[in-house]
């Protein structure tokens, strides 16, 4: 009988510790190591601001990161890569005799900087999950409006913000080396000016827009 209880004893103390390594292991992987990453992603993108001329299209990137440990399972990740984003344009512009109906699209080609931080659960040797965000950097090499497939002469890119800034939140999945995520990319100053222009003597305006992004990808960690 008493045997009985020490094994029982002995077995409720492996258990209570087993518990807490796996718990400082969650929370605190003493295997951590900076290492490289790739990641490609389905953007899509919407385009707002104080009108409704912008709807959602699809875009991508592709981008490279680096992960950094700092603190226990905290990180920092930097990264720089392309990216190719799309908006639809659907407006109407009205006065008291005039009607404008735009439709066509915004094509959008740059590089994109995140430097997100974030925090890794180690839930297995193999399956971790990430919580992250941090500002992102837009620099836009390329844009342009577009009507039936014809890029628009009127409507010069001084129209549009060489940089534009961003805040991102994702959750990302690692398998191994592989990785998958969604995330939420906010914008934070204009993509797109303002624009007044007169038609039939009549002033009109294209409106400002910010650029939100919902993204979707997989990668590689190395």
């Amino acid at each position: 009988m008493k045997m009985k209880k020490v094994l029982l004893s002995i077995l409720a103390a492996i258990t209570v510790v087993m518990s807490a390594k796996a718990q400082d292991y969650l929370l605190d992987n003493p295997d951590n190591r900076a290492h490289f990453g790739v990641r490609l992603g389905l953007d899509v993108t919407s385009l707002v601001g104080n009108g409704d001329r912008y709807g959602t299209k699809s875009g991508f990137n592709l981008t490279g990161i680096y992960n950094l440990p700092i603190w226990k399972n905290l990180y920092f990740e930097p990264g720089i890569g392309v990216f190719y984003d799309t908006a639809s344009i659907n407006a109407v512009y009205s006065t008291d005799d005039v009607q404008i109906l735009e439709r066509g699209s915004v094509r959008n080609f740059g590089f994109r900087i995140p430097f997100n931080f974030g925090y890794r659960f180690d839930v297995t040797d193999d399956v971790s999950v990430h919580l992250f965000t941090g500002p992102q950097l837009n620099y836009n090499i390329t844009f342009g409006t577009y009507y039936n497939g014809a890029k628009a002469t009127n409507q010069p890119e001084a129209d549009f913000n060489r940089f534009d800034f961003q805040w991102n939140i994702g959750l990302g999945v690692d398998y191994r080396n592989y990785y998958a995520y969604i995330e939420g990319d906010f914008g934070m100053s204009r993509l797109i000016q303002e624009k007044k222009f007169s038609y039939n003597e009549h002033q009109l305006a294209f409106p400002g827009a910010k650029r939100n992004i919902f993204s979707i990808g997989i990668g590689y960690n190395f």
